[in-house]
């Protein structure tokens, strides 16, 4: 099924609620600080997660806001355009996006990943804390926006097979300007 010209996964329906942040510690810490920049990391979750039809184990997480199941080439890289459908720019079994832009933690941010509960009723967590959007006009080579701060999770539920994102602080204040024809700077 496709939606606006993107793919969804069918046999999944969406729900908005409001509900609580709660940040999550202890978990791997996969990438931390301003180097983690259009970054992947594959990990088994450790449980069977079905998703469209297909039971996975194992996913890649992207430091641009979006996990992926069964890709298969990489799922970042330097001038991808990942404000189109992401089924148009990477090939995956998967993919759930909680906050898909050109993404780079900020000098105190990190992504981590956690599993927590028992069997049959375990939740993986991907987390995304204090991360900005790239900014290419700062300096040579880029670097973190020094106006964003972002704060979310992807939770993916055994059993269930339910999805989840979570929103903790997201802030983005700049002049508004566009980069390099992706994205619109302003407030959020």
């Amino acid at each position: 099924a496709t939606v606006g010209g993107a793919a969804v996964a069918t046999g999944y329906g969406f729900e908005s609620v409001r509900g609580t942040y709660s940040e999550i510690t202890g978990g791997v810490v996969l990438g931390k600080g301003i180097v983690v920049d259009d970054n992947e990391y594959a990990l088994d979750f450790g449980f069977p997660f079905l998703f469209a039809g297909t039971t996975y184990t194992k996913l890649t997480i992207s430091s641009n806001g979006f996990v992926a199941f069964a890709p298969s080439g990489p799922t970042v890289g330097q001038q991808q355009n990942i404000q189109a459908p992401l089924s148009d720019v990477f090939s995956a079994g998967g993919i759930v996006s909680a906050f898909s832009s050109d993404l780079q933690l900020s000098a105190s941010g990190e992504i981590q990943a956690k599993a927590e509960g028992t069997t049959p009723n375990r939740i993986f967590t991907v987390q995304w804390k204090n991360c900005t959007f790239f900014d290419e006009t700062l300096g040579a080579q880029g670097g973190p926006s020094p106006n964003g701060n972002l704060n979310f999770q992807i939770r993916i539920y055994e059993g269930s097979n339910n999805i989840e994102f979570r929103y903790g602080t997201m802030s983005y204040s700049a002049a508004a300007r566009v980069r390099s024809g992706r994205w619109a700077g302003g407030s959020a």
